[in-house]
């Protein structure tokens, strides 16, 4: 890895790509100096037991909160607790923040031969109205908030095209962080609003890799990033998960599979005036662990390196195999996924051991137990995205069906199957028989066979069935 210039850090206003709903919410108090503030590990535990009610709301398959370390799994804990929430909402917004607050200052050492991995992540929560999605953003990110009018530089973005995100890292050091607790105009820019319909992910998957990205235009001059840095924790209704997981093209160009995406299926609960408020001492103890993590790597000219010790090195070998195994065998239909498992899972190990260990991060070697840790996380995620997939796969299937339709409703007399991939609507010939056999069985298409005048194989014809 070559080193990193230092870039502007410069303020760009919020209304050059949206401002954030959480920028109206008042800022938490400033937080205790680091010795002053720290609690002992038994006392802050005392301080947030879970209420015996909170397992009501959580899946059977519950968010594995015990990986988490201190003092970010107090938090949460106390946040679930206190705002009757599931665990998992302030939980994932919590690796969000200390992925964001890492930025750019330290990448993992190790995890693949002469190939280190950064921190940022890209987290897409799916959760209804009214069970917490905003009380469990406001509450986690408001250090990030602080710290943006502390030390002038700017963190957050929001509702931004793909241009004014381009021209806002350019601005910042090329390293932001898009956190929206409704990130339903995001998803819907993505999802091509703005280019009638195609969708328009280029930045974000360079972004994810800190790969160059330059944009050409003939009215404007040249957008060039040498190393962009993006990480994303979208909140959003659970149909704008299902409109993202619908769109064929993001999962084939790959922008899907490298978000960690989760469907939390809570509640709006009823009031529980049995429920303590959030003790200060485990918002302060959080606060002052994120802005050790943002004042020792997030503003570092050149990323410091974390190193993976042998036994964790074995660990995540091992999940490496079982995901190629995977990815060639039982679950070869969602390659694309798979093959970012191991990658996803090294970037959880660094957000967790740097949570764990704040300033002294880069100094400390990577251990088996935050490598176990992490694969049990990752393993959390996959899960629910399999489930998301599942949705998302009936939506593309309905949608390729209606477009055989209409391409029929062109062509009165019928379409052989060679005119459906040649339309695009699929990418071979083997997957526009498919596709219209199985139209066929489910009794939307009729088949008419006839031979050629000059001889030669059948032609089959498909119709729509009347």
């Amino acid at each position: 890895d070559t080193p990193i210039d230092s870039e502007s850090s410069e303020v760009i206003e919020p209304t050059e790509i949206g401002s954030s709903p959480l920028c109206d919410s008042p800022v938490e108090e400033t937080s205790k100096p680091l010795a002053d503030s720290q609690e002992s590990s038994g006392e802050l535990v005392k301080l947030h037991e879970l209420h015996p009610t909170q397992a009501e709301q959580e899946p059977l398959d519950t968010f594995p909160i015990e990986v988490l370390p201190e003092p970010m799994k107090g938090f949460v804990e106390g946040i679930s607790n206190s705002r009757q929430v599931p665990v998992a909402l302030p939980a994932i917004c919590a690796l969000g923040v200390v992925s964001a607050a890492i930025g750019k200052g330290l990448r993992l050492e190790g995890g693949l031969p002469d190939i280190s991995t950064p921190a940022n992540l890209y987290l897409l929560v799916g959760a209804s109205s009214g069970v917490g999605k905003s009380i469990s953003s406001v509450r986690v990110a408001s250090v990030l908030y602080a710290f943006e009018i502390e030390s002038n530089i700017r963190i957050v973005c929001e509702d931004t095209t793909n241009e004014a995100l381009i021209r806002a890292l350019e601005k910042n050091n090329e390293c932001l962080t898009s956190l929206s607790t409704d990130a339903r105009d995001a998803i819907e820019n993505l999802c091509g609003r703005y280019r009638d319909g195609s969708t328009d992910e280029g930045i974000l998957l360079k972004a994810y890799s800190w790969e160059p990205h330059i944009v050409d235009r003939v009215k404007t001059d040249a957008l060039r990033l040498r190393r962009p840095c993006l990480s994303i924790t979208w909140l959003v209704q659970p149909d704008k998960i299902d409109l993202l997981f619908s769109q064929a093209s993001l999962i084939e160009g790959g922008l899907l599979p490298r978000f960690l995406a989760c469907q939390i299926n809570a509640h709006p609960q009823k009031l529980d005036r049995t429920r303590k408020e959030l003790p200060t001492e485990l918002q302060n103890a959080w606060n002052v662990s994120v802005e050790d993590v943002l004042k020792s790597y997030r503003s570092l000219k050149s990323p410091e390196f974390v190193h993976i010790d042998e036994e964790a090195k074995s660990i995540l070998d091992e999940y490496h195999e079982t995901a190629r195994q995977l990815q060639i065998g039982a679950l070869k239909d969602r390659s694309e996924f798979v093959a970012r498992y191991h990658e996803n899972a090294l970037r959880l190990a660094l957000v967790i051991h740097t949570a764990a260990h704040g300033r002294n991060a880069h100094p400390k070697a990577l251990n088996a137990s935050t490598a176990r840790n992490a694969v049990e996380l990752h393993q959390w995620f996959t899960r629910r995205q399999i489930e998301i997939l599942e949705r998302g796969n009936a939506k593309i299937r309905e949608c390729l069906e209606d477009r055989v339709l209409s391409l029929i409703d062109q062509n009165p007399q019928g379409i052989i199957k060679s005119e459906v991939y040649r339309k695009r609507i699929v990418n071979t010939a083997d997957q526009a028989d498919e596709l219209l056999e199985e139209m066929v069985k489910i009794g939307k298409l009729r088949v008419n066979e006839s031979k050629p005048p000059t001889g030669g194989h059948p032609v089959r014809r498909y119709l729509r069935k009347t």
